[in-house]
């Protein structure tokens, strides 16, 4: 006889999880949001008498329709870090203090919610993270409740895809605290990357301070801690959907872990994810001069990140 109630197959379990991380964040986003509006390229806050905030101008290609892409913008209004996630932060990265990057955990919930509504011309999943900055304004209490602005701002096409621009802005007391943002790539399906010549690097590997074997089992762990269970980090057979050769890190993850391994003092921190880390690997954090960190595999002859500190 066949059961009433049957569990899941395995691979349409992650899309589960990720369907239900954003269905939790739209309730989360109806109780926490004020209503606002683009106008004259400027974010106003219907619900409150703080100042306007000026965004940029969408760069939208000519590839595109002019009614594919709308910019789109949400203020949350009292929300509050969630303690047990700091700690599994903690636990996971080994260290005592959140990086500033820590920001993208607490609001990549309502972000993935904030593109699903969005009139994109491509898909939440499968989306590629290749760029991320975040910086300091003033000092921020993960204890204290917080707002969130969180902006799409700009599409435009690129040579590998169109680049989706977002913006994260973190206020308390009505203070801007941290502002964030970032690229996500929709990669053309015939884009195919040249050749590059590989050359050990012999001062990245005298310089390294860090080592780690980054395996599934890891992604896993941060998939849980971030909500971010896009399957091109956990599901090989999409991820080979979509152009990849295998399962690829987070690069939120290599960020993070770059931060709490250095002691190199910054505000400000620009990420470039420069070549997909694909699971299982072995990398290496090397601190290299003008203040920038990268992350090698492959005998240092691939570089999978750098760092910019200011």
């Amino acid at each position: 006889m066949t059961p009433l109630l049957q569990t899941p197959a395995p691979k349409f379990r992650l899309l589960t999880r990720l369907l239900g991380n954003l269905l939790i964040s739209r309730a989360q986003l109806k109780k926490h949001v004020s209503s606002c509006e683009l106008a004259n390229n400027k974010l106003v806050n219907q619900q409150s008498d703080s100042p306007e905030r000026s965004v940029p101008k969408s760069d939208l290609s000519a590839c595109l329709p002019s009614n594919s892409f709308a910019p789109l913008a949400i203020r949350l209004n009292g929300l509050a870090a969630d303690n047990s996630r700091q700690q599994s932060f903690k636990q996971l990265f080994n260290c005592q203090t959140l990086p500033i990057s820590y920001l993208f955990i607490e609001s990549y919930r309502y972000l993935g919610q904030l593109l699903l509504q969005a009139k994109l011309p491509s898909g939440l999943i499968g989306l590629i993270h290749i760029s991320a900055s975040f910086e300091e304004q003033q000092p921020v209490s993960w204890q204290q409740p917080f707002d969130l602005i969180l902006s799409i701002i700009g599409c435009q096409a690129s040579d590998k895809g169109l680049v989706y621009h977002t913006r994260i802005e973190m206020l308390q007391n009505n203070n801007v605290c941290l502002v964030s943002e970032h690229q996500l790539l929709d990669k053309f399906k015939d884009y195919q990357r040249g050749e590059r010549r590989r050359q050990f690097d012999v001062a990245s590997a005298l310089s390294a301070v860090a080592y780690q074997t980054l395996t599934p089992a890891l992604a896993r762990k941060y998939a849980k801690l971030s909500g971010d269970y896009n399957p091109i980090h956990l599901q090989p057979w999409l991820a080979k959907m979509v152009g990849m050769h295998a399962c690829v890190i987070h690069g939120m993850y290599q960020m993070n872990w770059a931060l709490v391994n250095t002691e190199k003092p910054y505000q400000k921190v620009t990420a470039r994810f420069n070549k997909a880390c694909y699971l299982p690997r072995k990398v290496s954090l090397v601190e290299q001069a003008d203040n920038k960190l990268a992350v090698f595999s492959n005998h240092f002859t691939e570089r999978h990140m750098q760092l910019t500190l200011e």
